[in-house]
């Protein structure tokens, strides 16, 4: 082999061998495949470059743009006009991923690179021409290789500088062709170009071709590939389309299939693929997928069953990826991809038989034995079925005849090796496999001693020989010599006592599963103990409804129910349950096996599961392990075969445990699909979202309402992926959910900082640590900002020194008024003392004075002149009593004046001296309007003054006190039924009833004060006060007070 570098005289050209070696071919469908849909998203149906970027996700090029595949659905990016960061075409030829992580891909005539961190592409020029790029490839110097049909183009990252090497009719040691399909590096870091001349060995210094592997052909898809075996592979897209180039003989060997001609229309290898085990795989145009199978230097060949939607989907395959996880992706011409595991799964299908379809078009297992031969009997299909030991050859039975549909419910085989069939409907069969001959038993009602029901549900050998039956009415004991049956049942009346499975308990008694509980029978005393599920109870069953059972070495009694999976300490007889929330696959608990090891296997309505009994844990097995489907529920159905083999079976077929599973669990990333914000738009894409690092989001008080989607990007079955979150911050616990609960909302989350962190698992893997974690900031309110806290505190002490400095001024006022109003009021006592008591007494000396010069001469003049005087003392008693109780009544008041005015009134009226008392009312209309404090005082005065009057002088049996409220103002009118006051009393210069002091009061505040009285029919004393309410302020202030 050349050196790089080197100058050659002349190209060595490498010899074809002129013949195709035939290989060997055998066909197989040992492996599920699962088919992606448009219905999940995907842009366009034919796929044909897949990558996986950096953080997991899986790239598809189509047709119309790149779809970007996160396991349940897909983002496509593809141009969008006006929109400089999109994909600058939509028909992709080149999908790529570079040594930094870098994107590229080639649509059209652009070349754009994907910025993972913004979510947008960057565009680059090849050349003045835009040739278009259909492959893309990267030597170990970081330069990247540009196919086009015009020349072969070199990058340089960096500068995004470009160079062309192509055909030069001068230079013989040119490329052949400047239609370049693609390029790469070999094991040595020989680097080859594959264009319509051939396969070259190209020197990048020199530009000189160094080796050149001629096709004869016209090819459409041309690539090599060097395994790890040395074997350099060269495919392409002609004829059989795959040839080996031995380099110690310089020849190329062409390679054709035991089966096909060797120039098939649309043949030819469009993909080779070397898996992390080892395996070569190819994709072919027209012959599905082949594994080179090197120990037997043959292929394996995989193609489309039509009667099989687990096979291949069609059989034109153009692209294979293999994913971290080891799924090998297959791009096909005219269907979207499909997905299978590279390694071999724990288990194998059995059911449906491939190319066997059975007469009622469907996949339910009722039962599966395999016999001392290793054959597999299956009751499905109205038949019953047996498959030989080799798996290869299927052969039907038909019990009833011909054409005659049966559904074998049962089968077991005893120690003479005749097999024992149970049936729905038809009863019990013995089937000879040396004559092939059955023997029918029914039941017959008028037999005692026959069948007790022709549905025979589970059939258990007795070491003596007899034959255990579970029938639809009653337990059966069946004696093969003598062929009598003996029927036990709970209740001897009853016609319909159902048993589904039993299972003996080691000493004499058998447990028994029904759809009324688990029942222990007795054959000694023919007794049945039940045990059943009580409501509440945690204790007890879980469910009445019991398929299965399995009793340990250790005598626990393990028990499959319709809900759950139960274990029963017969010396308590107590149960503890397992549900799918302790990792169980599915709640409804079909059939229970043991393997070697001591391990419960079950077959459930979401997979099987593996339990491991003394750790109590479980292992979930689906699909992508080799079973047919998920649900495998039913009539039952599982058994134990030869090498540690496990058979189940339900209704999405049947399957065998081939060997234990020795792939390394995967643990997935989690990566944040999209976020919504409140009414901002939703971001998906870039690494601050769907890294599987800690990222970041701020969000502001008014969009705290947040919508998160997530995904493991796990893909050999993300339906079983099992999911936790916790917000730290604001949950303690972690929240549970499956693979359709991947959208969580949080409503008005508080202000502060939080902390998303989300993990993952796969059915036997552990939980992604340490998970998916997104900060998330949630900033607070305007006004709960230190700004706002500053301004508002600010704001507080000035209002508060503004409220201050003006309540203290108004408490001056106040102060100030109300001794004014206090001087102003003894002025007056004091002039009213002087005006009244004082001149009463002057004038009582003056009379005293006469009375003591008349007493010598004239007494009986001095004696009239002394009563006088004793009269006028009684009247200067009064007056003086009537100062000093204004002098008292200066307290003013603190209560509403209304109940302050009644409370006067209906303490004068308890203490009036005259029997009997007058009667005291007081009158409202209209509602209280606040008044000023000092007016509301003087009013208060007033209206007291007025009651004392009347209940001292007016002699009234009747006082009565009306006040009316109205939008004017207020009037208080106060009136009684008595004598009247004498003319002249009530005049401003008059000296009795305070009628002066009155006045004076009515005149400070501007109100009107009017006296109507008539002797003998009463007296009337009117205030009216005009509406003066206090201020605004004043009036808010008293209604916060209040």
């Amino acid at each position: 082999m050349f050196m790089p570098g080197q100058a050659l005289a002349d190209t060595i050209v490498a010899k074809v061998a002129p013949a195709f070696t035939h290989v060997q071919v055998e066909d197989r469908n040992d492996i599920q495949f699962r088919r992606l849909s448009l219905s999940e998203g995907l842009s366009q149906t034919r796929v044909s470059q897949i990558i996986q970027d950096d953080d997991g996700y899986l790239w598809f090029g189509t047709q119309h743009g790149v779809s970007r595949y996160d396991g349940y659905g897909f983002h496509v990016f593809k141009h969008v006009r006006g929109d400089p960061g999109s994909l600058s075409g939509v028909f992709i030829y080149a999908l790529f991923k570079d040594s930094s992580g870098t994107i590229w891909v080639g649509s059209d005539q652009f070349l754009d690179a994907f910025d993972n961190r913004t979510g947008t592409f960057r565009h680059y020029s090849v050349d003045a021409s835009n040739p278009t790029v259909i492959h893309i490839s990267e030597d170990r110097q970081g330069y990247l290789w540009l196919a086009t049909s015009q020349g072969l183009y070199r990058l340089d990252r960096t500068s995004g500088e470009t160079k062309r090497f192509g055909h030069d009719e001068n230079d013989p040691l040119s490329l052949s062709s400047s239609d370049i399909k693609s390029t790469g590096e070999d094991r040595e870091g020989v680097f080859w170009v594959a264009s319509s001349g051939g396969l070259e060995a190209f020197d990048r210094d020199t530009g000189q071709v160094q080796v050149r592997i001629p096709l004869r052909q016209e090819v459409r898809e041309f690539s090599f590939h060097e395994d790890s075996h040395g074997v350099f592979w060269i495919i392409y897209g002609s004829g059989n389309g795959l040839g080996i180039y031995d380099r110690k003989t310089n020849t190329l060997v062409r390679y054709a299939f035991e089966d096909e001609t060797t120039e098939s229309g649309l043949s030819g290898v469009f993909a080779a693929l070397e898996t992390t085990n080892g395996d070569m795989w190819f994709a072919t145009m027209g012959a599905g997928l082949l594994k080179f199978d090197r120990e037997n230097v043959r292929f394996i060949r995989y193609r489309n069953d039509p009667s099989d939607a687990r096979s291949l989907a069609e059989n034109r395959a153009i692209a294979l990826f293999e994913d971290r996880e080891g799924n090998i992706w297959t791009g096909l011409h005219a269907t979207p991809p499909n997905v299978f595991p590279s390694d071999a799964p724990p288990f194998l299908k059995v059911w449906p038989f491939a190319g066997h379809v059975d007469k009622l078009g469907e996949s339910l297992v009722n039962t599966i034995f395999e016999d001392r031969e290793g054959a597999v009997w299956i009751g499905a299909g109205g038949a019953l079925n047996r498959i030989d030991p080799d798996g290869k050859t299927l052969q039907v039975l038909e019990p009833l005849g011909a054409g005659t549909s049966v559904e074998v419910l049962a089968i077991t085989q005893d120690a003479k090796g005749t097999l024992w069939i149970g049936t729905l409907g038809a009863g019990l069969y013995s089937y000879d496999p040396s004559t092939g001959q059955f023997t029918s038993y029914r039941y017959g009602q008028d037999k005692a001693d026959g069948l007790s029901s022709d549905i025979v549900t589970r059939i258990h050998v007795a070491e003596s020989g007899d034959l255990w039956l579970t029938t639809w009415n009653g337990l059966d004991k069946f004696d093969p010599a003598t062929g009598k049956f003996t029927t036990y049942k709970r209740d001897p009346a009853s016609s319909a006592e159902a048993y589904f499975s039993i299972v003996p308990d080691g000493k004499g008694s058998f447990w028994l599963g029904t759809t009324a509980g688990l029942v222990r029978f007795d054959p000694k005393g023919a007794t049945f103990t039940t045990y059943k599920h009580t409501p509440g109870d945690n204790s007890s069953l879980s469910n009445n409804t019991v398929n299965s059972l399995y009793l340990a070495p250790d005598g626990k009694l393990w028990i499959g129910t319709q809900n759950g999976l139960n274990k029963l300490d017969t010396e308590t007889s107590t149960f503890e349950a397992f549900f799918d929330r302790n990792g169980l696959a599915g709640n409804a608990v079909s059939c229970l096996l043991s393997d070697d090891r001591g391990d419960l296997w079950m077959s459930t309505n979401r997979g099987v599961s593996r339990m491991d009994r003394a750790a109590a844990t479980f292992q979930t097995y689906s699909a992508s392990d080799g079973l047919p489907g998920e649900d495998l529920t039913g009539w039952n159905a599982c058994a134990n075969g030869g090498n540690g083999r496990l058979y189940f079976g339900g209704f999405t077929g049947a399957t065998v445990k081939i060997h234990d599973d020795a792939r390394k669990p995967f643990v997935p990333p989690v990566v944040f699909t999209e976020i919504q914000a409140g009414n901002l738009p939703a971001q998906a894409g870039p690494a601050t979202l769907s890294g599987t690092g800690q990222a970041s989001f701020t969000l502001p008080y008014s969009a705290r309402n947040m919508t998160i989607s997530f995904s493991a990007l796990s893909f050999r079955s993300p339906d079983s992926t099992r999911y936790r979150y916790r917000l730290e911050g604001l949950d303690t616990n972690w929240h549970s959910a499956d693979s359709n609960q991947r959208t969580i909302s949080y409503a008005e989350l508080p202000p502060g900082n939080f902390t998303l962190t989300v993990q993952a698992a796969t059915t036997r893997g552990d939980w992604n640590m340490p998970g998916a974690g997104l900060k998330i900031m949630v900033l607070p309110p305007w006004w709960d900002t230190w700004w706002f806290y500053g301004a508002a505190l600010a704001l507080s002490v000035t209002a508060l020194a503004t409220f201050y400095r003006y309540r203290l001024a108004k408490v001056a006022a106040q102060y100030r008024i109300r001794l004014e109003e206090r001087v102003g009021e003894r002025n007056r006592v004091a002039r009213d003392l002087h005006d009244t008591l004082l001149q009463s007494f002057q004038g009582l000396t003056f009379r005293l004075q006469a009375a003591r010069h008349l007493l010598p001469k004239q007494p009986e003049e001095a004696a009239r002149m002394l009563d006088l005087v004793l009269e006028k003392s009684d009247d200067a008693i009064i007056e003086g009593r009537n100062a000093v109780q204004a002098l008292r009544d200066t307290k003013g008041i603190d209560t509403n004046l209304v109940e302050a005015v009644r409370s006067v009134g209906q303490e004068l009226a308890s203490a009036a001296s005259v029997v009997p008392s007058p009667v005291f009312r007081l009158d409202l209309s209209g509602r209280p309007t606040d008044l000023r404090p000092n007016v509301q005082e003087e009013v208060y005065r007033i209206t007291s003054e007025a009651l004392r009057n009347a209940f001292k002088h007016a002699g009234a049996s009747l006082i009565k006190c009306q006040f009316d409220y109205d939008a004017s103002g207020l009037k208080i009118r106060v009136c009684d039924d008595g004598l009247g006051i004498v003319r002249g009393a009530h005049d401003p210069a008059g000296k009795r009833w305070g009628m002066a002091g009155m006045k004076e009061r009515a005149e400070k505040i501007g109100a009107d004060l009017a006296i109507e009285s008539t002797p003998g029919k009463g007296t009337s004393v009117e205030l009216t006060l005009k509406a003066r309410p206090g201020s605004w302020w004043a009036r808010w202030w008293r209604r916060q007070s209040q």
